[in-house]
Parts: structure tokens; sequence; C-alpha cells
């Protein structure tokens, strides 16, 4: 988390004032093309208050996620991250899809319970279909997978009838 937040800073300060002020005048030209809005919370839900609502709760439930694999590998937290972040931001292009194929990568590296791995295969289904489907859909697979990550095992349908065997001492 430390290391992240170096990193935010020096990226803002390389940026510098003209250069900040740039890119924020670029995001916020892109945040109106309804393209890039119909696949985010903000096609959905709007912009405002009913957005900032909806991007604090994929933010806390991503910071869950990540923080209950916390103790495993590194590729859940990253994974919960990408799905997060997808879902977080306010516009989303059709190349930025291509980053739940890394995500998807590291769930399944994970041992993912069949729900999870159900998720994943009716969500790459449906973003194959996503100019002829409602973007409604390819949201809620995504919600589903991030909150599928951020509860806890004793969930039934979460790593049902898995068993993990601990290596550490």
């Amino acid at each position: 988390m430390l290391a992240t937040l170096v990193i935010g800073l020096l990226a803002l300060a390389m940026l510098g004032g003209d250069g900040f002020n740039r890119y924020r005048d670029v995001l916020n030209l892109a945040s109106h093309w309804e393209i890039t809005r119909r696949y985010a919370f903000s096609g959905l839900v709007g912009t405002g208050l009913p957005l900032y609502v909806s991007e604090a709760i994929v933010a806390a439930v991503t910071l869950l996620a990540a923080w209950r694999h916390r103790g495993g590998s590194a590729g859940m937290p990253i994974a919960a991250g990408i799905v997060g972040s997808l879902l977080f931001t306010p516009y989303v292009g059709f190349q930025d899809f291509a980053i739940l194929f890394v995500a998807g990568w590291l769930i399944l590296r994970s041992k993912p319970s069949e729900w999870q791995v159900g998720a994943l295969v009716v969500g790459f289904v449906l973003l194959e279909l996503s100019l002829v489907l409602l973007p409604a859909l390819i949201l809620l697979v995504e919600s589903l997978l991030l909150l599928s990550l951020a509860l806890p095992k004793e969930f039934g349908w979460i790593n049902a009838g898995r068993t993990s065997v601990s290596t550490r001492p």
C-alpha cells in the first residue's frame, strides 16, 4: 500500500501542474463519450452522487477481496484489483476488457470455486457478444465475480467442496 502511494505521488510529480491539468481534461472529455460510459457504472447509474456511491462500494469490496487473499499468492489480490478497477472507472473502452483475461488467468491459477469458473466463462461469452447484449449484463457478472472474491469461504457457493492444504509450518 505504501509503495502504491509513493508511485502515485512520483507519477504526479513527474506530470507537473500543466501535465496533470491536461490529463484531467482528456479524462473529462473521454468520460462524456456515450460508448465509453455504456460499459461502466456511470452508464448505468449516471454521474454525480450515484456514481460516487457505486465507486465507493466497488472500492470497498475490492479492498476487502484483496485483504481476504493477503496470505496466499499475489494472484488473487491482483485479480481483485483488476476487476475492481475496471468496475470503478467512469468509462471503459473495448480494449480495456482485455485486462480481464489477465484477471481470469490469475483466478484460474488460484484454484477458484466452480461458481467463479462459471462466472469467468459467462463473462467472457458476454464480452464476445458485448455489441449485441445489454452492457448491464457484463457489469453484473463482473460485480458478482468481484463479490465472490470478497466473500468468506464459509459461504457454501464459494470454493465449495475444495480443501486447501497449507504448506506453512
